[in-house]
């Protein structure tokens, strides 16, 4: 059987192409294990990840600051054989300025992540780690503060989030962006990966509290990460596979 070659890009109508150079962007931050317990406890997460977690393959574990959010095509570009970072290098390049400007406030700080919790997906439930205080409900793992100190709690971050929204608003909501207003309640989470049944549910979330129990005599529970840089991660729109880091803009090093 004759199969007919696909058709050039050149071929395809002026939405087609349009979304084809399209970006979707995303602003994180990447976990980093702070101690060689936490690197221990870091390597079980990926474990636990690998079984249960759909989208293992396209990211490390991370916080998401900003949910993704679409670079359109700018109006004056014309040229399809244009690398598709030149074609929105001024929309990039002011994300980064206004991204820069907040970190240059923040300093780099520790963040614990000792609770368990779930929430519900379309078609699953998410379960993931989370540091403390939340604003919704928890499932605390055991002896869970006996580490916790006002550096690494999740003060730092939902205000670095905070202040993140307020900056990027006007650019989020300009013509150069696609993006649907971020949720005003804030959950910072590391997902552990996604069930389908009640009983996978209570499974998987006593693996992770295993995983946050400390492993020898006087070694403190949860994993302590080290929150010293942001990552605006992009990838084309419709592409498969992981984002990949654009800029990674570090946090203060002043206290």
């Amino acid at each position: 059987m004759q199969h007919s070659a696909p058709p050039s890009r050149r071929n395809w109508s002026t939405p087609a192409r349009a979304a084809y150079r399209e970006l979707v962007a995303v602003l994180v931050i990447l976990i980093k294990p702070q101690t060689t317990s936490d690197e221990q406890r870091f390597s079980t997460l990926q474990a636990l990840r690998q079984r249960h977690d759909r989208a293992f393959d396209n990211w490390l574990p991370h916080i998401t600051l900003i949910p993704p959010f679409i670079l359109t095509v700018p109006s004056s570009a014309s040229e399809e054989t244009q690398p598709i970072e030149s074609l929105h290098s001024s929309t990039l390049s002011s994300l980064v300025s206004a991204i820069r400007e907040v970190c240059r406030h923040h300093p780099s700080h520790s963040l614990l992540l000792d609770q368990i919790s779930t929430f519900p997906l379309r078609t699953n439930t998410n379960v993931h780690l989370r540091p403390y205080p939340t604003n919704f409900t928890d499932r605390f793992a055991p002896a869970s503060s006996s580490r916790r100190t006002a550096d690494d709690d999740s003060t730092h971050i939902v205000t670095l989030r905070s202040h993140l929204c307020k900056s990027l608003h006007p650019l989020l909501t300009s013509p150069a962006i696609r993006s649907n207003t971020p949720n005003q309640v804030f959950k910072p989470h590391v997902s552990v990966g996604q069930t389908t049944s009640p009983k996978a549910t209570w499974h998987l979330c006593t693996e992770a509290e295993q995983l946050l129990k400390p492993t020898q005599a006087q070694q403190p529970p949860g994993m302590l990460c080290r929150v010293d840089a942001i990552q605006l991660m992009i990838k084309r729109k419709g592409d498969e596979g992981a984002y990949r880091i654009h800029t990674e803009i570090p946090l203060s090093s002043k206290v």
